[in-house]
């Protein structure tokens, strides 16, 4: 009889377990998304910490583009066809550490770059089709997606040219050699907050997956005699999205206004 019990209690937490799986399963898929989300005007979605950072540097770390990767998501429903607005805020850090070394007036230079990028994906999880949110820079991404918007961006190069240490003159000629480079270094990190509007025209109606993705990339190139070296990392921190309903005037156009020079 205690074998009995034991084994009905044993099949019902396997029932339990399973049925919380495939409860589980289905949210991150987004399909019972479809049935338990109302209808809303907004939402928002908050990222923590962002473990997302590309470094380079000359003494062979070379993770130089992180690729578009998605930091935050959240979800919204409309009912019928509305125009979607994203207002993405994150934290972009970027770090350039450059070093040149020169002996014998031989010129040396380094240089480090940085870049965050961020882009605003929808896909509809009624019928699976995916949208971009505007605006975009031009060119795509090497996933074929859009570039994105520039967050921040840094390119540092040091150059440098010395006659060198340690000299010594020939006697006889009077010819001065110096054995060893002098060096020169120039380190900047920097932290910045910054805010960006997206929008997508003409959504049609249904439920939402929104995704703010980011990608990071770093390069760093040796110049001149090649006796310094550099590094660069661009990172991520804190970040927030809201998500709107609303309805744009009929014909606005979404195209980037033509540049105006004030002489």
């Amino acid at each position: 009889m205690e074998n009995k019990q034991i084994s009905a209690i044993v099949l019902i937490v396997a029932i339990v377990v399973v049925g919380a799986m495939f409860i589980a399963s289905q949210a991150f898929t987004g399909k019972a998304v479809d049935t338990s989300l109302p209808s809303s005007k907004s939402a928002v979605a908050l990222g923590d910490l962002i473990d997302l950072g590309a470094l380079a540097s000359t003494d062979g770390v070379a993770m130089d583009d992180t690729g578009y990767v998605t930091v935050m998501q959240t979800f919204i429903k409309t009912p019928n066809q509305k125009d979607l607005s994203a207002d993405v805020s994150l934290q972009c850090g970027l770090v350039t550490d450059t070093t040149v070394k020169s002996k014998g007036g031989v010129s040396d230079s380094s240089t480090a770059v940085g870049k965050i990028s961020v882009r605003v994906k929808a896909t509809n999880l009624d019928n699976g089709n995916v949208y971009y949110f505007d605006p975009s820079e031009e060119g795509t991404s090497p996933d074929g997606g859009p570039k994105g918007v520039t967050y921040c961006s840094r390119s540092q190069k040091l150059e440098a040219s010395f006659a060198g240490l340690n000299c010594k003159a020939d006697l006889y000629t009077g010819v001065v050699t110096c054995e060893d480079p002098e060096e020169l270094r120039l380190l900047l990190e920097t932290l910045d907050a910054n805010a960006f509007n997206y929008v997508l025209a003409d959504a049609p109606s249904g439920t939402w997956k929104i995704e703010v993705q980011v990608r990071a990339e770093s390069n760093v190139a040796l110049g001149g005699s090649g006796l310094g070296s550099a590094k660069a990392e661009a990172f991520v921190g804190l970040g927030s999205t809201r998500i709107e309903t609303l309805r744009l005037i009929k014909g606005t156009q979404l195209d980037p206004m033509q540049a105006v020079t004030l002489e």
